[in-house]
């Protein structure tokens, strides 16, 4: 089962991660965004949230939107 909050699409059964998660599950982040776990009651298995850590390139885009360098 992929991790909701990771809004995944399945290829092949697989799933596969929209930025800034990863794994097979897409229950990891990204280098620069740090895991959140977040415990949804219809599920046993807390889901992942990733938030952009202090001081990483992508904190002033609050997770949203896209960050490019200028």
């Amino acid at each position: 089962m992929c991790n909701g909050y990771a809004k995944p699409r399945f290829e092949n059964g697989m799933c596969i991660c929209t930025f800034p998660y990863k794994g097979l599950t897409c229950d990891d982040c990204e280098p620069e965004f740090e895991v959140t776990s977040v415990i949804v009651q219809k599920i046993d298995k807390p889901l992942i949230i990733c938030r952009p850590a202090k001081g990483s390139k992508y904190e002033n885009c609050h997770g949203f939107g896209e960050y490019f360098e200028r």
